[in-house]
């Protein structure tokens, strides 16, 4: 295996000043080293993988790197086409998480658990989709089927983790909480009350969520594949 602690540092150094960049307000800094951010850790990838490189996770990283410099170079504009890049890029990875997928025994208890998770998601997308704020009216079955899609992963990966609990389901658990808080700043800080510190929150998890993307991809091919249990009658 590869060195793999540059590529890594340049990631977090950069997610930091670009962090820091937002706090001061150096519209220059943020320019410079966010396009940086997902070569870096795709890098990072590169180095430390045990198989055969994914292309899907390429794939993924490209429709996100997309949505990162649409916001970037039009930061009050443009978010139908946001919306889309990192859906295309959530419907990838969904689709990686069901192939994981295999069937045996689990508790009812887990799907009690799972169930109240969904039904709280499903209520914040709904008031979020019920804000009298034109860019969500205008898109708002985009918006609908971004915050669908959101919701399977995170369901899903809340289930796996607690049926199969391994560094694997932890990483996709990680990764997908991640998404959530990075999307829900995101809509506090465009649609609610804009806030340094709901944009702080919204790029530190965004960066971490691509941290925990790559951790995935990676010990998913070292492990076995996940299980899910099917209810002991």
């Amino acid at each position: 295996m590869k060195d793999s602690k540059p590529s890594l540092y340049l990631f977090f150094i950069a997610s930091i000043l670009v962090i820091l960049a937002r706090i001061f307000d150096f519209e220059k800094v943020d320019w410079l080293l966010k396009p940086t951010i997902i070569p870096a850790i795709l890098y990072y990838y590169l180095q430390t993988k045990t198989s055969k490189t994914n292309y899907l996770l390429l794939l993924v990283f490209l429709f996100f790197f997309i949505g990162d410099m649409i916001i970037l170079m039009f930061p009050n504009g443009k978010l139908d086409w946001v919306l889309l890049s990192f859906a295309f890029g959530y419907v990838l990875l969904l689709y990686t998480v069901i192939k994981d997928f295999r069937f045996v025994k689990f508790k009812k208890i887990i799907i009690f658990y799972t169930s109240i998770v969904a039904f709280f998601l499903l209520l914040l997308l709904n008031e979020i989709l019920d804000l009298p704020v034109e860019a969500i009216i205008k898109n708002h079955v985009t918006f609908l089927v971004y915050g669908i899609l959101l919701i399977i992963i995170a369901t899903i990966s809340i289930f796996n983790y607690l049926v199969n609990p391994n560094i694997n389901s932890l990483n996709l658990f990680s990764m997908s909480l991640c998404f959530l808080i990075s999307d829900l700043f995101y809509c506090f800080d465009k649609f609610v009350f804009s806030s340094f510190l709901f944009d702080i929150f919204n790029l530190a998890t965004q960066f971490l969520s691509y941290f925990f993307m790559v951790k995935f991809f990676t010990t998913r091919s070292s492990l076995s594949i996940n299980s899910i249990y099917i209810k002991n009658g």
